[in-house]
């Protein structure tokens, strides 16, 4: 069996290992993380797939945040029974990000060494992909189709197609049907296509390999056909969506992200402005001085604050990719790179020299990104916004580290010689390896603080929005995951109070206050399920509890002078009548005439 046939099998065995762990992984991770439609931020591709269902994607609008990709794929598994529909969703996902995988795979071994591909893919599946795999998402689906325009747009710099051109603004439609940040792209890709034309336009002539002269205004004439093209393909995919947000919205590219909260200070601004204004309905109809956007912004802001803005973010979306468990590869990639470029001057110029236009692409891409990000960190961050560059970044150091060491003396190591390239490969694939069966065996049943965070706020969402039945199980699904989180349990057992359950109620404010007995809000709480109960003694001395840790409790005040008027303790009652008078006038009348009647 010859070398490469022998490595092609190994390859195989490989992928077929890796494989079988992504999707056992994946699957635990739907039995024990994912475990409700609160868990990730689902539920509003749920809702939308819903509505798509229900009323047909031309008339469903949506919110205008989420774009219609997933929603429209995902109604085709819509179910009338909500639980049905939500583990459908979930063995969806599982699926989507398997098939999405495979194709990423397949870009990779195609434009990469083998050895390189497979750390690129190695990388997407345990730490891109793996963390979300049973997860609702758009985010998967946005990274995989990203990655692909990408790919696509830097080889269309290098030559011209007109079916290469078609394909990757098809593509590039698609990824923005599936996250509207994908216009990014489309931005950097023309503004790089026209500049590359107006050179081409004054570049004199050149003799082609026959010895004919050849104008370069040719070239420059189908380097803007194939960007019009380009175009085109994004235009006809994204055209009807575009249409819709005109012909409701009054503006083509209307989002409620990039169109409002990308102009606010803070996410509570945002908020507030959405609670405000329907704006997932119409165009608001208020002053414009009262609408956030850049013109606004740029009016009643300094320079000074806008650079802080986005100094503050970069930080911020610097110190969570270092977090990462992507970071080290990429550092690695980064610095080999870095190494090689300072050494070999000249190999470092050839490449410049014949890939210009795609490294001022690049530039544009990421910066663009990076910098559109930074300045939304300030409302919104998080770790998808770095992970949607990720890809890209690595396959173009990949890409890079190959062309760059491509001359090198083959690497001494246990009295063989090898490639220095496949070594480093080799050692990453390794270290990707343990890192991805360290995740499924262990690591993966053990979620962040802040994903079992995002999680309660999702399910307090629900509870406010009147989803009763999903935030009670987002609750449990929280306490699941993090048996120590009081607040998850004082919710919990207010919506059983308010149900009437008053026994389950006690319980869960029972546990939020032995788990956090400092807290003067959760003493309260408990002391009103036991009032409930008919335990006035002991809801007594709970409501004393409250308002020794904070006196400043109006509502626990009140809540004891009533239960002292309740046990005829008038002199404890007028004391909490005093107390509550210099905290809450309208709290103190309230009291005053329950002692009175």
């Amino acid at each position: 069996m010859t070398g490469s046939r022998k490595g092609n099998v190994f390859l195989i065995a490989m992928w077929i290992v890796v494989g079988s762990i992504y999707v056992w992984a994946a699957w635990q991770q739907k039995q024990r993380i994912n475990l409700s439609a609160a868990a990730g931020g689902q539920m509003p591709y749920l809702v939308y797939a819903q509505g798509v269902s229900h009323d047909g994607l031309a008339k469903h609008f949506g919110d205008r945040n989420r774009m219609p990709l997933i929603p429209s794929l995902l109604s085709f598994v819509y179910d009338e029974d909500f639980d049905t529909f939500v583990n459908r969703s979930s063995l969806f996902a599982i699926a989507g990000s398997a098939m999405i995988l495979m194709g990423i795979g397949f870009l990779a071994y195609r434009h990469l060494p083998p050895w390189l591909a497979t750390v690129l893919t190695l990388t997407a599946t345990f730490c891109v992909f793996l963390p979300k795999a049973s997860f609702l998402q758009a985010e998967l689906a946005y990274y995989g189709l990203l990655l692909t325009a990408w790919l696509l747009m830097c080889r269309l710099l290098r030559r011209r197609s007109v079916w290469l051109a078609i394909t990757a603004g098809v593509t590039l439609g698609v990824a923005f049907l599936a996250k509207a940040s994908a216009l990014g792209a489309l931005i950097a890709f023309v503004a790089t296509a026209v500049l590359q034309a107006a050179c081409q336009f004054f570049r004199p002539a050149r003799q082609d390999a026959s010895g004919t002269d050849r104008p370069s205004q040719s070239t420059g004439w189908k380097t803007l056909r194939d960007t019009g093209l380009l175009v085109i393909g994004f235009l006809l995919v994204a055209g009807p969506y575009l249409a819709a947000n005109k012909s409701r919205f009054d503006r083509y590219f209307y989002n409620v992200n990039s169109t409002f909260f990308l102009w606010c200070d803070s996410w509570a601004q945002a908020r507030a402005f959405a609670v405000a204004n329907p704006i997932a309905e119409k165009y608001p109809q208020v002053p414009p001085d009262q609408i956030p956007g850049p013109g606004n912004y740029w009016r009643s802001h300094t320079a000074s604050h806008m650079l802080k803005r986005l100094t503050y973010g970069v930080t911020t979306l610097a110190a969570l990719a270092m977090h990462g468990s992507y970071a080290k590869y990429l550092a690695l990639v980064s610095g080999f790179c870095l190494v090689l470029a300072v050494r070999r001057r000249r190999t470092r110029e050839n490449i410049l020299s014949g890939y210009g236009f795609v490294v001022l692409f690049c530039l544009l891409f990421f910066g663009g990104y990076a910098l559109s990000y930074a300045w939304y960190a300030q409302v919104a961050y998080g770790d998808r916004f770095v992970l949607s560059l990720l890809l890209p970044a690595l396959f173009g150091g990949l890409w890079l580290a190959d062309r760059l060491a491509a001359d090198l003396q083959p690497f001494p190591l246990f009295g063989r010689r090898f490639p220095v390239m496949k070594v480093l490969a080799t050692t990453l694939s390794v270290l990707l390896m343990a890192e991805g069966v360290a995740l499924a065996s262990g690591l993966l049943y053990r979620p962040s603080r802040a994903f079992v965070q995002f999680y309660y706020n999702e399910s307090r969402e629900l509870q406010k929005a009147g989803n009763i039945a999903e935030a009670a199980k987002g609750y449990r699904g929280v306490v699941t995951l993090d048996p120590a989180f009081a607040p998850a349990y004082h919710d919990l057992g207010m919506m059983e109070l308010v149900s009437g359950r008053v026994a389950a109620a006690i319980a869960h404010l029972a546990e939020a206050v032995r788990l956090a007995p400092e807290k003067a809000d959760l003493r309260n709480s408990y002391a009103s399920a036991l009032l409930q109960d008919g335990r006035y003694e002991e809801a007594r001395g709970a409501f004393g509890e409250a308002v020794r840790l904070d006196p400043q409790l109006a509502v626990a005040w009140y809540n004891l002078g009533g239960t002292c008027h309740q046990l005829s303790m008038k002199k404890e009652a007028a004391g909490a009548l005093s107390r509550l008078r210099a905290l809450d006038a309208r709290l103190a009348e309230q009291l005053a005439r329950l002692i009175e009647r």
